[in-house]
């Protein structure tokens, strides 16, 4: 757990930064549907085709007419969001790695050293049984459900 919070105070606590070329890729793709958006609505289909058009006043309209303030706030909107998208992946595939993979399987003081090939071979039944088995709750459930199933099976038969 230390390690989680340890990559999780980086993460929140540093200054907004990738290097992933995907970043670009998202905003420039945020930008583009901001645009593409109300100009579907504009848009008149060409009879007998599948094209449609816009006139090209109407995208001037679209890309020229906004005030400062709106422009900032889309801009930004739409960094953040790309930006937070593709860091909660990283975040993400991070924590896996670094947490789970190593901390927890893999690592040299990883709980999971304990259970080697060679120790597990040497387990009686009883001893896995009480490792890795089922629980009461869950065998009685099975049990319940597999009682079921020949009975519907049976039914079946019968009809």
């Amino acid at each position: 757990m230390d390690h989680t919070r340890f990559l999780l105070a980086i993460e929140r606590g540093g200054r907004p930064s990738t290097f992933n070329h995907y970043f670009a890729d998202t905003l420039q793709n945020k930008r583009a549907e901001r645009l593409y958006k109300p100009l579907l609505q504009k848009a008149t289909h060409v009879l007998g085709s599948k094209c449609q058009y816009v006139e090209v006043g109407e995208i001037r309209r679209r890309t020229v007419s906004k005030k400062n303030s709106e422009q900032v706030c889309e801009d930004i909107l739409d960094t953040l969001t790309s930006y937070y998208k593709l860091a909660r992946k990283r975040f993400v595939d991070v924590l896996c790695q670094h947490v789970i993979s190593h901390y927890l399987l893999e690592g040299a003081e990883s709980p999971t050293r304990l259970f080697s090939p060679e120790f597990v071979m040497g387990l009686d039944a009883d001893q896995l049984e009480s490792i890795a088995g089922e629980d009461e709750e869950s065998k009685e459930q099975r049990q319940v459900l597999q009682r079921d199933v020949k009975n519907l099976e049976a039914a079946l038969k019968v009809l």
